[in-house]
């Protein structure tokens, strides 16, 4: 909103208020005065007169005395007339002292129908006359008197008609002449106001140098200008503030970045260092295992000296070929899994198939082999993926398990998951090796669960398809295990 705008609005807002002010106090006041002044009046003249009908009948009215006279004098100090006649209808006291037959005539023995024991003050209100009336009889001595209690200010509602035609006036003139003030008195209000709104708007625009006039007429402005230009140099302090930590930021996430890259190259790189240096090493190996199959033959000596050395190189041989075949497991694992073939499986089908392409291993070994197979135990995997998995269970298992001990292998459908579990008889692993036993190239000490490079091929294959792992230690054994999303027709459940 522009300046002009806002000047605009504020000394509109406070015109509006002055005005509404008005109406509320002084036109309140008006329809106040002119809906309840007139009743109020008439009702405590009214209990004024009853009362006075009362003090009445306490008074000895066939000999009045002085304190009498005294009383009824208060009472047309309040502005009351009394006219009180015997039954004869003769005057006994009136408050005009001329006329008094014509007026007692007048007033009661033509209307002495209109009086009764119990009379009550009732309103007269005439285009001549306005007021209240009592008209009553008193029973004293076996005589009654007739009593006429009269309001002898009539003028009295012309009083409240041109009260009320002074009162609007009064409101007319205090909108006008308040207006006028209001709107004097905006012009100064609204000048620091409007340059509050401008120095803001320079705020916003990053002008941190402006600042509001601390000096004015008004005390509370002056407050204000000074807490608004605290705020603004909070303001450009706390500002100036960000944008360093911004800039600290920007620089520590460039480095980040910078690392992430490097660390994603340097994985690249091992990958394909794998790969190079298993292929280079296979070929040199198998010429050099060939050798020495050779040179056993060609031997004609039976030194035994010469085939401790034989075996011993043979030996050598043979590890450096495992851990090759390892390698370029590892790396084909890697590279491979990068694009899987998902189809829907049955765990279970292939668990079974697992177990006897083993069957010969598991009786060489002389362990016995249990098994549990949930139906419809369907995932959606990559089939050699999963067979590389599943199948490096059981192997770790196997080669952890002693003869005649047993090995216990599980499918089972469970909220939706499909959890295999290969359990086997012997030691437990060290708690501080549970996490370690899946890291690749994992060697362990003498004494420990060897875990081999098998678990690392199981714990990639698994996070690829989206699933969980895990080992526990039981009470004679151990358990690993891993779930997937279950399925159906080709669509997880």
């Amino acid at each position: 909103m522009k300046t002009d705008q806002i000047k605009i609005k504020l000394k509109t807002n406070l015109m509006i208020m002055e005005i509404v002010f008005l109406l509320i106090v002084v036109g309140g006041s008006t329809v106040v005065y002119s809906i309840f002044a007139a009743p109020f009046y008439n009702r405590e003249k009214a209990r004024l007169a009853e009362q006075a009908f009362e003090d009445i009948r306490e008074m000895d009215l066939a000999n009045l005395r002085d304190q009498d006279w005294e009383v009824l004098e208060s009472y047309e100090e309040e502005h009351f007339s009394f006219i009180i006649s015997d039954d004869q209808f003769e005057p006994v006291y009136t408050t005009v002292s001329r006329d008094q037959e014509g007026t007692v005539r007048r007033n009661i023995e033509i209307q002495k129908d209109l009086y009764t024991r119990e009379p009550r003050a009732v309103l007269r209100n005439t285009r001549s006359y306005g007021g209240v009336q009592l008209r009553g009889i008193v029973d004293q001595d076996g005589r009654f008197y007739y009593v006429c209690i009269r309001e002898t200010s009539g003028s009295s509602y012309s009083a409240f008609f041109y009260t009320e035609q002074f009162l609007a006036a009064v409101v007319i003139v205090a909108i006008v002449l308040g207006s006028v003030v209001m709107f004097v008195l905006g012009r100064r209000i609204t000048k620091p106001i409007e340059e509050m709104a401008a120095i803001s708007k320079r705020l916003a625009e990053h002008d941190f140098s402006a600042r509001m006039q601390e000096e004015t007429p008004y005390a509370e402005v002056n407050t204000l200008a000074r807490n608004f230009n605290e705020m603004a140099d909070q303001v450009q302090y706390y500002i100036q503030e960000l944008e360093k930590d911004n800039s600290k930021l920007e620089n520590r996430n460039v480095r980040l970045q910078e690392e992430k890259d490097q660390k994603e190259r340097m994985e690249r790189m091992r990958q394909e260092f794998n790969a190079n240096i298993s292929h280079e090493l296979k070929t040199p190996l198998a010429v050099i295992s060939s050798q020495m199959e050779m040179l056993e033959l060609l031997s004609g000596e039976k030194d035994e000296k010469k085939q401790y050395y034989f075996s011993s190189i043979r030996e050598e041989i043979d590890k450096m070929s495992d851990m090759v075949r390892s390698l370029l497991k590892i790396s084909s694992a890697e590279h491979e899994l990068e694009e899987l073939d998902r189809r829907e499986l049955d765990l279970s089908e292939m668990t079974l198939r697992l177990l006897q392409k083993y069957d010969a291993l598991f009786r060489k070994k002389q362990i016995r082999h249990i098994s549990h197979m949930d139906q419809n135990c369907f995932v959606l995997a990559d089939r050699s993926c999963m067979e590389k998995a599943m199948g490096n269970y059981i192997l770790n298992a196997v080669s952890h398990t002693g003869p005649g001990s047993r090995i216990e292998v599980s499918t089972d459908l469970a909220d939706g998951q499909v959890i295999f579990r290969v359990y086997n008889q012997g030691p437990g692993i060290r708690e501080d090796k549970l996490e370690s036993i899946w890291n690749s190239y994992y060697q362990d000490r003498p004494g420990d669960y060897h875990a081999g490079l098998g678990l690392y091929i199981v714990k990639t294959v698994i996070l690829l398809h989206g699933g969980a792992y895990g080992v526990k230690n039981r009470e004679d054994g151990v358990e690993f295990w891993f779930s997937l999303p279950a399925c159906r027709s080709g669509k997880e459940e």
